[in-house]
């Protein structure tokens, strides 16, 4: 078990990923305990991959979160689709995220960062089509449950 434990702390020093993201099912947006906070969030990739054609009927959804305040890109925000299904995306270094092949239709989609106020919108998807959407995050009191 310690060989095990040891490896895999190994792999997260390696592979940047904090310390303290080290247990299953672990929500850096829920659980990130106090001593992590002062631990460096390693750097997304700086431009989101090309996408893909979209298969027939699907959506896409690219979109921006920045600072209200500061109109600076907020980094690794968690961008989700949290109804009638759920599906999940991180935003990258300059803010953007994609939320690809979604089913067409009305949905509901939660922006969320620590230190920040969460906004939730919702939204018509059209078929075979890529709509944005773009967020500016109230600084705030969004933070871990206990």
């Amino acid at each position: 078990m310690r060989t095990r434990h040891i490896l895999a702390v190994y792999s997260f020093v390696l592979l940047g990923i904090p310390s303290c993201v080290r247990t299953p099912g672990f929500d850096p947006m829920l659980d990130m305990p106090p001593q992590c906070l002062a631990e460096p969030i390693p750097s997304a990739p700086a431009v989101l991959p090309a996408a893909a054609p979209l298969a027939s009927g699907l959506a896409r959804l690219l979109g921006t979160v920045t600072d209200a305040r500061s109109n600076g890109a907020v980094t690794m925000a968690q961008a989700s689709v949290i109804a009638p299904y759920e599906r999940h995306a991180w935003g990258d270094s300059t803010g953007g995220f994609l939320l690809d092949s979604l089913p067409a239709g009305s949905v509901t989609v939660r922006i969320r960062r620590l230190g920040y106020e969460p906004v939730v919108r919702t939204l018509t998807l059209q078929p075979n089509r890529s709509d944005t959407l773009r967020i500016a995050l109230q600084p705030g009191s969004e933070c871990p449950r206990r």
